[in-house]
């Protein structure tokens, strides 16, 4: 099939090719029960009855109970009851589980938890630990975040941004922005150009924020570019950029989710200070 056939433009193509990545990593559904014998077997189905009803929900949560019952060493089911926990805010519920998920299988569940250290949690240092191990684990590429929207080299990078470490995150994101057949993530080159800011350099965050509205163009990405003008002596330029950030905003095309704030994340209060 010729993908330019249904998206002419590359950027559209890049989205598309991203939402499809994130739509296979959010696949909630168990392993093939048809691979397992005996209980392991019967765990997967008590797994496969589980998801059948609201995630977090008592009926939910007892098929995952049965299920390590059933089969202890069934890695899935440890993983899926711990995610609810984690959603709640239940950080001490959710770890004793993706612990033992872990600990059955660590590389297909290291990657999910150190991003659930760092979207939850804020723990970075937890973070950059799992990935250096999952780093001894795989040969090769490492994956993404569950969401399947960044890399998780740009998740180590971000980690080294929370740390007080703008220069080591930029370096990291530039890195893998360069990776050979990368499929670019959502906000790769917001979080570089934001970074880029915090280091003093207006003209290479203002390069890196031209190439993110290709990706997503939104209040936030102009928010910074309005703050790069700022740093160049640019008022009108600044200005400009600050009023088209809050159109957007008020549009609600802006970075948001219904669980914490995220990197790179701006509010309406800060474009209206920066107008003011």
């Amino acid at each position: 099939m010729n993908w330019s056939t249904f998206y002419p433009n590359p950027a559209l193509l890049r989205a598309a090719l991203i939402m499809l990545i994130a739509t296979i990593s959010m696949s909630v559904g168990p392993p093939n029960c048809n691979l397992y014998e005996s209980d392991c077997r019967r765990a997967c189905e008590e797994c496969e009855q589980a998801i059948q009803y609201s995630q977090g929900s008592a009926p939910s949560q007892y098929h995952f109970d049965r299920s390590i019952e059933i089969c202890p060493s069934f890695d899935y089911a440890y993983y899926e009851k711990a995610v609810p926990f984690a959603k709640r805010g239940q950080m001490r519920e959710w770890k004793v589980l993706i612990d033992q998920a872990v600990a059955l299988d660590s590389a297909t569940h290291l990657g999910t938890r150190s991003w659930y250290h760092f979207f939850f949690a804020h723990n970075y240092r937890a973070c950059l630990a799992d990935l250096d191990l999952l780093d001894q684990l795989v040969d090769g590429d490492i994956g993404r975040t569950g969401d399947g929207f960044q890399h998780l080299n740009v998740l180590r990078a971000l980690c080294y941004h929370g740390l007080g470490e703008p220069q080591r995150a930029y370096d990291l994101i530039v890195q893998q922005i360069a990776t050979p057949d990368y499929i670019i993530g959502q906000y790769d080159e917001l979080y570089a150009g934001m970074i880029a800011l915090e280091l003093e350099q207006p003209d290479i965050a203002l390069a890196h924020l031209a190439r993110q509205t290709e990706l997503d163009d939104i209040a936030d990405l102009y928010y910074y570019v309005g703050k790069a003008h700022r740093q160049l002596g640019n008022a009108d330029k600044a200005t400009e950029a600050f009023r088209t950030a809050l159109d957007y905003y008020d549009r609600q095309h802006h970075i948001q989710n219904g669980y914490r704030e995220m990197p790179a994340e701006i509010h309406r209060s800060e474009i209206m200070a920066e107008l003011e």
